[in-house]
């Protein structure tokens, strides 16, 4: 029996979270003379992984057991015909959802509010609970009135914060905590499936002391009165004393 022509495969993976290490990869197929040939591998921390000895035949290579938040890169056919390394490459991107929040007056929910600013964090550990470590991602965007919106999220744990309240409203100081853990869009809310901001109470408006208020009874002309019952007075008694003076 002649020898089987064989050469290596080499895999080289890329990720768009730079995590190459332990990525399986499986090789199977048909050699040239008709027998059945299969191998796993798993990437080394460069993200290579070399099949050796593959026999001339046709072949599938395909990414096995990828973590849920990548991307499975399609599978790649390879025939081997002569005797020359295959390099083949696969790159694995993330999976990505979205977030919104629709934000509206607390005793009016049909008035939507525009003008809020939120602002996106990365939890990095994961934890839940907000840090300043955590990450700064960006800025949602008001998509249309009163409605918030933010794109491209991997997979993962994260805050949204309010950091500029519409005019005439209280900020919500809170960090709402949110898992991107589908490619569908999350809601982010702080009562019954929306996001209330509390309008600020209207000041009454003061008066100035020294205007008369509405109701009360004027002094000014019984004051004035007075005085001139008492300027008269102090005339009667001037006259009064010349008199006796003389």
């Amino acid at each position: 029996h002649n020898a089987l022509k064989k050469v290596n495969i080499i895999v080289t993976k890329t990720a768009e979270d730079d995590v190459l290490e332990n990525r399986t990869f499986e090789i199977s197929g048909t050699t040239e003379g008709g027998q059945e040939f299969k191998q796993t591998g798993a990437t080394n921390s460069e993200g290579k992984l070399t099949f050796t000895d593959v026999p001339y035949g046709d072949y599938i290579v395909r990414e096995i057991d990828a973590p849920n938040y990548y991307v499975v890169p399609d599978e790649q056919e390879v025939t081997i015909n002569a005797d020359k390394d295959v390099n083949l490459t696969f790159d694995n991107t993330l999976k990505k959802g979205s977030v919104q929040l629709i934000k509206v007056d607390s005793k009016n929910p049909d008035k939507k509010l525009s003008g809020a600013e939120f602002a996106v964090y990365k939890d990095t550990n994961g934890d839940g609970v907000y840090a300043d470590t955590d990450e700064l991602i960006g800025y949602m965007e008001e998509v249309s009135k009163g409605v918030y919106f933010y794109d491209n999220l991997p997979f993962g744990n994260y805050f949204v914060n309010e950091t500029k309240a519409p005019e005439g409203y209280n900020l919500d100081p809170t960090f709402y905590g949110f898992v991107i853990n589908s490619e569908d869009t999350v809601t982010v809310q702080n009562k019954d499936g929306v996001f209330v901001n509390e309008e600020i109470p209207t000041q009454p408006t003061t008066t100035p002391p020294d205007a008369p208020q509405t109701g009360q009874k004027s002094y000014v002309v019984p004051l004035l009165i007075i005085i001139i019952l008492s300027v008269g007075v102090i005339i009667f008694f001037i006259i009064r004393n010349k008199k006796k003076n003389k």
